[in-house]
């Protein structure tokens, strides 16, 4: 291979008064299919705090732009000489059109200068002296083997002469206006015969005075290769880098710019902070938008949504993100930022982390090697599953044949297919206190089972409701897809044994704020976890109730009904979350578990391999503590992944496919026998306000009709093997004398007890059992 040969080099406009947009030139033809390099220079130092800025350029095809704007400063009183670099490959002859910001009066000159092919490669930094300085602006540069130099030498100073350059043939001279007051221009180029380092490279230029009393010179080199490469070349004495093929930054305010994504996001735009924003690197310093919580110490914030705009492909920034007004201080142990390009918005699965990361102090630091192909990108700390998206999700997944939807969300008839055929509440018009939007909004449910499979079946409700904690969104997503999509023995049992409710109250865009912010009713930021309470009908322990909570027991009430001790008649919750911590990746809330759930903990850390991180207890007002005191089975266990993962995306995927498979063992040892829903079932009629609630019981069994308003006390719910339902019309808790017996099996109770014992009866005992939790509630009646 051998260096793009010069072909022809001419200036094709010259005017020192008028030059409005568009700046039509003197015709020019071009010999062959190579490159012409424009060249389009303002002398003016009367526009030095407002130079020229190029728009647009006709005739064929701009790849690439490169501009050195003028003195480096903005002082008014030196000359500015503005250089634009383009390749333009065309044929035959024609004029050139250059459109601008509409900056006139500029002494301009524009010349073109062809090669016969090549590819542009790297282009030096743009070198400046000043116009009290006798010295000739150069810089230094690598040009590889088969490559040729070209670089453009202006000076503001027509009087004077061009001596000669420092490396190469001079291809073109030219001047512009008269005395100092004018400009001048100098192209050269060379080829080296082997990949050589340059330095000092400039084109000699010596005013007519000997100095220049005001003015300056800029230099500016574009190495043009024989053949496209793969990699960028890294030229020497800190020139900016070029891969071959990709955009050079245009002209024009480069300066990126930061903004909150519609619907949200934990960003506080305005503390945004940007360094060299005209560089193909710049810095961009974000911050998080922490919000009180009146039951969460300190301030908060957690789910980081941003979105940038790079105003031009092909930039390599580096972000850092503070912590230092985060919950944990500090940024959590190996975990990156995410992004994702603009043209991949509403695709959940185009998130990917930062390559690069770094920590010093409270801050984290990220970046990738590679520049971004595309300006606007998004970034956040965990991906959030926007609102749009979580539509599309359910619309793609409707699809499969054991997604159902729930009794509440056909009651409330939004639309009959999906995304809104699975909303069940309708979130209030608000505005957030930042000026976003909430409102024209649903809380979405569905329910996931296997419709062909008979028999008595497990029931489970599984919720993600803290706001902004996307994390356990992210994993709750992930399990209802490989419920709906595996095939293998765990997932036909999850399938076939168990009927799921998914309950999604709060996603990006839900709720204004996107933190976990107050607890009163109708507020922005709601994070209605914390007020599910202890009872799914009598709602008096819970002050100022969530409107989308009420509405998601209302939902679990209409499909599963509740017992006569006003139990929700279902095993009980899984509840999927993130959480804070800087250093755990997988952990639960331990304490206080029963022996269903203690079980079911171990065969879930037997399965992952490691003691899951001890979160400690659920509080009194979270979803958990509604599911171990509000349901039949009284199964309630809160995960949490936290942001410590490196790629959380990738890494939750073997934390996440542990639960199923323990959730069958579970089932199994005759853990989770609590409300089965049998096809065979009947259905009891409660002859109060709420008249025909379903109660599903085991299958064959026969329910004896309350009459009062109360419901019926856990005695009156406990039957023996022989599937009869004793009637206990005003029993509170049975006595010694309220045993109920059925065959080959008994109850026994002591009267100064409230339960049988505080141990369990294990599962493999013969004989009709009643399984008892340590801590008073029932879990099942059956045989063993």
């Amino acid at each position: 291979m051998t260096a793009p040969q010069f072909v022809h080099a001419a200036v094709v406009h010259v005017d020192t008064t008028a030059n409005a947009s568009p700046i039509t030139t003197d015709a020019y033809a071009v010999s062959g299919t190579g490159h012409t390099l424009i060249v389009v220079i303002d002398h003016e130092r009367a526009h030095a705090s407002s130079p020229l800025a190029i728009t647009g350029i006709t005739r064929g095809v701009q790849s690439f732009t490169r501009v050195n704007k003028g003195d480096l400063g903005s002082a008014a009183t030196v000359d500015v000489a503005d250089m634009w670099v383009l390749e333009n490959a065309a044929t035959g002859s024609a004029p050139l059109v250059v459109s601008h910001n509409g900056v006139t009066g500029s002494d301009i000159q524009i010349a073109v200068v062809e090669y016969d092919g090549g590819t542009p490669g790297a282009v030096s930094t743009p070198a400046y002296v000043p116009g009290s300085s006798a010295a000739v602006a150069r810089f230094g540069i690598t040009v590889p083997a088969d490559a040729r130099l070209v670089y453009l030498q202006v000076v503001t100073a027509a009087a004077g002469t061009w001596t000669g350059p420092s490396h190469g043939t001079s291809r073109l001279t030219a001047t512009v206006g008269t005395g100092t007051g004018g400009g001048a221009l100098a192209v050269a180029d060379y080829a080296p015969a082997s990949a050589e380092t340059l330095t000092n490279v400039g084109y000699a230029f010596t005013p007519a005075s000997g100095s220049w009393s005001n003015g300056s010179n800029h230099v500016v080199g574009l190495i043009l290769e024989a053949a496209a490469t793969d990699a960028g070349i890294t030229p020497a004495a800190g020139a900016l880098t070029h891969t071959a093929g990709t955009p050079l930054l245009d002209t024009g305010d480069l300066t990126p710019t930061v903004s909150r994504p519609p619907g949200g996001g934990d960003i506080d735009v305005a503390a945004t902070v940007i360094t060299d924003p005209l560089s193909a690197a710049p810095t961009i310093a974000l911050f998080g938008d922490p919000e009180s919580n009146n039951t969460v110490s300190g301030v908060k914030w957690e789910g980081f949504f941003a979105a940038v705009d790079l105003k031009q492909a092909g930039r390599t920034p580096t972000f850092t993100l503070d912590f230092s007004n985060w919950r944990q201080n500090t940024p959590p142990a190996n975990n990156r930022l995410y992004w994702r390009y603009g043209s991949d918005i509403g695709d959940m699965t185009a998130w990917q982390p930062f390559e690069s990361r770094s920590v010093s102090g409270s801050v984290l630091t990220v970046s990738n090697s590679a520049a971004f192909a595309e300006a606007v990108i998004q970034i956040a700390n965990i991906p959030p599953v926007p609102y749009d998206e979580l539509e599309d999700w359910l619309t793609t997944w409707a699809a499969s044949g054991t997604m159902f939807r729930p009794q509440a969300c056909a009651d409330l008839g939004v639309a009959p297919a999906a995304p809104n055929a699975y909303a069940y509440y309708d979130f209030p018009d608000l505005v957030s206190p930042d000026g976003i939007e909430v409102g024209g909004t649903f809380a979405f449910a569905f329910g996931i089972t296997n419709p062909a499979a008979t028999g008595a079946k497990a029931r489970l409700f599984h919720t993600w409701t803290h706001a902004g904690e996307w994390g356990g969104l992210r994993a709750m997503l992930r399990f209802a897809e490989r419920l709906m999509s595996i095939e293998d023995t765990v997932h036909d049992a999850l399938r076939d044994r168990f009927e799921h409710i998914f309950l999604l109250t709060n996603t990006a865009g839900m709720v204004g704020g996107m933190a976990r912010g107050v607890v009163e009713s109708g507020d922005i930021g709601d994070d209605p976890n914390r007020v599910w309470g202890s009872h799914p009908t009598d709602r008096d322990d819970v002050s100022d109730p969530i409107l989308s909570i009420e509405a998601s027991i209302a939902l679990l009430v209409t499909e599963w009904g509740v017992n006569d001790a006003g139990l929700l008649n279902c095993a009980g919750q899984l509840a999927w979350h993130s959480h804070t911590s800087a250093t755990a990746k997988f952990g639960a809330y331990k304490g206080g578990l029963s022996s269903a759930e203690s079980a079911f903990m171990g065969h879930t850390e037997t399965l992952y391999g490691t003691s899951l991180h001890d979160h400690g207890s659920s509080s009194a007002g979270s979803s958990t503590h509604f599911a171990r005191v509000g349901t039949a089975g009284g199964f309630g266990v809160t995960f949490e992944w936290s942001y410590a993962w490196a790629d959380f995306l990738s890494e939750i995927g073997a934390s996440v496919d542990t639960i199923g498979p323990a959730l069958v063992e579970t089932l199994d040892a005759g853990w989770l026998g609590a409300a089965l829903s049998p096809a065979a079932a009947a259905h009891a009629v409660h002859s109060g306000a709420a008249a025909l609630v379903p109660r599903l019981a085991p299958a064959g069994a026969v329910l004896a009709h309350h009459g009062g308003a109360a419901l019926l006390s856990l005695a009156g719910q406990i039957a023996a093997a022989s599937g009869r339902h004793g009637h206990h019309a005003a029993a509170s808790l049975l006595t010694a004398a309220g045993v109920v017996t059925g065959a080959d099996a008994s109850l026994p109770h002591r009267a100064t007890r409230p339960v049988l014992s505080t141990g369990f009866i294990p599962p493999a005992a013969s004989g009709a059992v009643l399984r008892v939790r340590p801590d008073t509630r029932v879990l099942s009646v059956g045989a063993a």
